[in-house]
C-alpha cells in the first residue's frame, strides 16, 4: 500500500526515462511532485486482492493479506467531485446512445439519465429485480444475491421506472428466465459489475462526443437527474427517497414505505431531456 501511495503518475514512462536502474520500491521512496490518486491505489489493490483471493481458493497460499487493506480517500463535497451535464449535452448523449449497436449501452445510459441509479446498481440488476407493484413498474435495488452490493443501507429501495426507459422495450426482457441478469455482457470485476460500462462511457463514449472532462463521467448522469428533480421543485425528502440518500426510502416490508409509489413515479416522470416534449 505504501509503495502504491507514493508512486508517481505515469510511472512506466518515468522509470524508463529517469530511473532505468531503480526498482519500483526504490522509486516509491523518492519525492514526486505528482503521485497517483487514492482511487487509483485502491483500484490497483483491488486487482491484487482478487488475484490473492484466487490463490487462496486454489491452494497456492493460506490467506489473502490484502483482504481488508484500503487507502482512505479524503471526503469532498459531492458537487466538487462531479459536474452535471447541461440540457443540450444530455440531448447529445441520449441521441448518441440511441445509435449504439449494443443494446446494453443504450439501456445503461438511459437508466443513468432517467433513474439516477448508481452505475453498479444498474449493472448488477437481475431480471426479477424489475417488478410490477401497485401497477407501477419499478427497479428493485437490493443486495439479496451474493454478487449484489449496495453503497449504504439506505440504498435498498424501489425506484419507479421512467416512461422513457419503458419506451426502450425494457419489459420485453422479463419474459426471459428470472435468474438471468439484465446485462449478461457485463462481468463481475472486484465485486463490481459496472467496470466495463464505466470504461466505455467515460473513456470512449463521452470522449467521442467531445464532452469528456475530469469532472464529467457516468456518475454525472446521477448528479444531473437529481439536479432536475430540484429544478422541478420535487420536495427534498422525496428526491432523497428516489436517490437512496435517506432512511425515508421505500421499504420492502411495505412497498410504498413513507411515500406512495405513484408519488415517486410522478416526480420521476417530470424529468425530461428531450427538446420536443
Amino acid at each position: 500500500k505504501d509503495i502504491f501511495s507514493n508512486m508517481p503518475q505515469n510511472v512506466t514512462q518515468i522509470r524508463s526515462s529517469q530511473f532505468p536502474d531503480k526498482s519500483i520500491r526504490e522509486i516509491s521512496l523518492l519525492t514526486h511532485s505528482k503521485v497517483i490518486s487514492s482511487k487509483t491505489v485502491n483500484k490497483k489493490l483491488g486487482f491484487l486482492r482478487t488475484f490473492l483471493g484466487w490463490c487462496v481458493n486454489n491452494g497456492y497460499c493460506s490467506e489473502n493479506t490484502l483482504d481488508k487493506v484500503k487507502v482512505i480517500t479524503p471526503r469532498r463535497q459531492a458537487r466538487e467531485e462531479r459536474d452535471a451535464f447541461s440540457q443540450p449535452e444530455m440531448q447529445i448523449i441520449l441521441h448518441a446512445a440511441n445509435e449504439e449497436n449494443e443494446d446494453w449501452k443504450k439501456l445503461v445510459t438511459y437508466m443513468g439519465a432517467y433513474s439516477g441509479l448508481r452505475l453498479n446498481e444498474i449493472c448488477q440488476l437481475y431480471l426479477d429485480d424489475i417488478i410490477d407493484e401497485e401497477g407501477i413498474w419499478c427497479f428493485r435495488i437490493t443486495d439479496e444475491r451474493d454478487d449484489q452490493h449496495l453503497k449504504t443501507l439506505n440504498s435498498k429501495r424501489l425506484v419507479p421506472i421512467h416512461q422513457s426507459i419503458l419506451d426502450l422495450r425494457l419489459l420485453s426482457l422479463i419474459d426471459l428466465p428470472s435468474n438471468d441478469r439484465l446485462f449478461p455482457d457485463l462481468s463481475l470485476t472486484d465485486n463490481n459489475y459496472g467496470d466495463k460500462a464505466g470504461r466505455w462511457f467515460n473513456r470512449t463514449f463521452l470522449k467521442n462526443l467531445g464532452l469528456k472532462t475530469p469532472k464529467k463521467v457516468f456518475h454525472s448522469l446521477r448528479h444531473t437527474f437529481i439536479t432536475e428533480l430540484k429544478q422541478n421543485q420535487t420536495p427534498e425528502p422525496i428526491a432523497k427517497a428516489i436517490a437512496g440518500h435517506t432512511e425515508q426510502s421505500i421499504t420492502y416490508s411495505r412497498y410504498g414505505g413513507d411515500y406512495q409509489l405513484q408519488t415517486l413515479k410522478d416526480e420521476i416522470d417530470k424529468v425530461c431531456f428531450t427538446s420536443n416534449n
